[in-house]
């Protein structure tokens, strides 16, 4: 930190405070709505709307914004940036540390180490050669055993009261329906980057879909998750983004998911394993990995069920260039669904199902109907959780995987035939 820094600002902030003390400025008291959702049983909620007062401290710096010691303060503030502020875009760095001081200290008054603290914390956070990005999401259909660390830097925890003020706020008039249900679960995920990494804030949202798709994998039900917010966790850098309601499903099929103890484990390993296929784009793993993915953000039943099935198609028959694929499909789905789907025999006559109802919405011809769609997906949504954790957890590449499985299923046949000869069957 530079010091000499510190101590321009810490001067050219002290110059504002004497001025809006020597105005006798009084801070707006703002009156605002806070709207949610308040849950009356485990499945209905009713609106609710509160008038709510606030001291807004913002208020003094807009008073002073013509002020030559607001011009002083900002012009000091930007020259400390190291990447600086777009002349062609209103500065409101004066302004954020105006309201950073008044709201430190809840007065219009000087305090000289609430001085030094902001200055300190301007001066640290915009000369950083890394910053955090923070992305808040709410997530919908879902709960846990308790609040946890998905890993260091990714947090799940219930919905607080300070979530329901920050997010639900809304100016007067009231326009909006409530967003945030008391019942709902907050996600947070912080990421590093160097401040002169100007791509950062694109790629922050790679770890989405890992993130949401993991969660439809280690479990058997449906989450859904809609941006709140997502910017630098520091209030004097520029980026900061609300987003809308749209929702980003964690899995094509399923009911809302509640996670035990052991379900926050299975959801930490996927994450960590689909984490891996997806930063070293692992070949066949991760285009799977992708397709369902857009499955889960299908809205038509038939798109949900051909991208569940390429999905498919992509871990059992690597080899497709060589043709037999039905073939393949069917039989080495069967051979790694569970008993629980049905003997051999109905097992490989499932995956060739889901595999003709591909070909017949990919080809045009008449389509099953919805009731036999929807089942089919709910079938292929479960045969792919199932089969994908089977192969990511392979230490194999998924060709010698798959290979492997192909030489076992040679060893089965070997196996009945000796069966046949110890019985003496004469066949």
């Amino acid at each position: 930190m530079n010091n000499e820094d510190v101590d321009r600002l810490e001067e050219a902030l002290r110059s504002v405070v004497e001025a809006a003390i020597a105005e006798d400025l009084t801070p707006v008291e703002c009156e605002y709505a806070v709207l949610w959702w308040e849950p009356y049983s485990d499945s209905g909620s009713t609106g609710r709307t509160e008038l709510r007062k606030a001291t807004d401290y913002r208020s003094v710096g807009r008073m002073l914004s013509a002020h030559p010691t607001m011009e002083r303060l900002r012009t000091v503030a930007n020259d400390i940036r190291e990447i600086k502020w777009p002349e062609f875009v209103l500065d409101p760095t004066a302004e954020d540390l105006c309201d950073c001081y008044f709201c430190t200290i809840g007065s219009v008054a000087m305090d000289e180490s609430a001085l030094r603290w902001v200055a300190e914390k301007y001066v640290t956070e915009v000369q950083a050669e890394d910053f955090v990005y923070v992305t808040v999401f709410q997530v919908v259909n879902f709960s846990a055993a308790e609040a946890f660390q998905l890993d260091d830097n990714i947090e799940f925890r219930p919905i607080a009261d300070a979530d329901i003020e920050h997010f639900g706020f809304e100016p007067l008039p009231v326009r909006q329906s409530p967003r945030l249900n008391k019942r709902d679960w907050i996600c947070t995920v912080c990421q590093s980057y160097r401040a002169d990494d100007i791509s950062a804030p694109h790629r922050s949202r790679d770890i989405w879909d890992v993130l949401i798709g993991s969660l439809g994998l280690s479990s058997g039900g449906d989450a859904w998750f809609s941006l709140l917010c997502e910017g630098p966790k520091s209030p004097f850098l520029s980026g900061t983004h609300y987003g809308s309601r749209h929702r980003m499903r964690s899995s094509p099929r399923g009911n809302a998911i509640t996670l035990d103890q052991e379900g926050i484990s299975r959801y930490k390993d996927t994450f960590a394993r689909i984490r891996a296929i997806c930063d070293h784009k692992t070949r066949s793993l991760f285009p799977s990995f992708r397709r369902f993915r857009a499955a889960a953000g299908r809205e038509v039943m038939d798109d949900k069920l051909t991208d569940l099935v390429i999905a498919l198609e992509s871990l059992l028959v690597p080899d497709g260039r060589k043709g037999e694929i039905r073939y393949k499909f069917g039989m080495r789905g069967g051979a790694l669904l569970p008993e629980r789907l049905g003997v051999p025999r109905e097992r490989r006559k499932l995956m060739q199902s889901l595999y003709d109802a591909r070909s017949g919405v990919v080809h045009g011809s008449k389509g099953s109907s919805r009731p036999e769609v929807t089942r089919l997906v709910n079938r292929a949504t479960d045969s792919f959780r199932i089969i994908f954790e089977q192969l990511s957890q392979s230490p194999s590449s998924l060709e010698k995987s798959i290979a492997e499985l192909d030489d076992a299923m040679v060893k089965g046949g070997e196996a009945w035939l000796s069966s046949l000869d110890a019985t003496g069957d004469s066949r």
